[in-house]
């Protein structure tokens, strides 16, 4: 009677293969991985300016005073301000938040996209279309003059931020193949 070994396991060409295999699924998959990343930081910077606009209004009716929100698209940031006597202007006392940097890659830009949101007909006059870069609310909640910030990321995705006199703050995707916001 002979006596027979049982070995279990994989042979190593069957674990090279495997990697092989995984390799290659991992390079034929990368760069929708990398455009995926991107388009996510961009909609997460886009995220982030909408709750610091929603939060403004918040605070404004808190604290029955104006906010503003001051844009500055060449430096890329932002940062709100309270008018705790509503004299449209910033007094001593009067707390502003730190400057909000967007993430590296994203960029207040409306190159390459119509606009507004709503209707897009024509180019935007700029990144941010509010009066003179600023957004401002009231005691009431409501916004004085509505208006759309747009976005952009180095892979050449576009977000729009819309805010409508009444309040609503809304995010919009750009399609280049359709050349309209959804």
């Amino acid at each position: 009677m002979t006596c027979r070994r049982i070995v279990w396991g994989f042979s190593l060409l069957e674990v090279l293969t495997a990697l092989t295999v995984a390799a290659l699924a991992a390079l034929i998959a990368m760069p929708a991985l990398v455009r995926f990343h991107h388009y996510s930081n961009l909609r997460n910077a886009a995220i982030k300016v909408s709750t610091h606009m929603v939060r403004a209004r918040f605070m404004a009716v808190v604290k029955n005073c104006r906010y503003r929100i001051r844009f500055n698209p060449d430096a890329q940031h932002y940062h709100w301000e309270e008018d705790l006597n509503n004299n449209r202007h910033r007094d001593p006392g009067e707390e502003v938040s730190p400057r909000f940097f967007l993430p590296v890659g994203t960029a207040f830009d409306a190159r390459d996209v119509l606009g507004p949101p709503s209707d897009p007909t024509h180019a935007p006059p700029g990144p941010v279309t509010f009066n003179e870069n600023v957004m401002s609310v009231g005691p009431d909640g409501r916004w004085s003059n509505p208006g759309a910030v747009y976005l952009a990321n180095d892979a050449g995705d576009h977000v729009a931020i819309t805010v409508g006199i009444a309040g609503r703050v809304r995010i919009w995707d750009w399609d280049p193949d359709l050349r309209k916001w959804h």
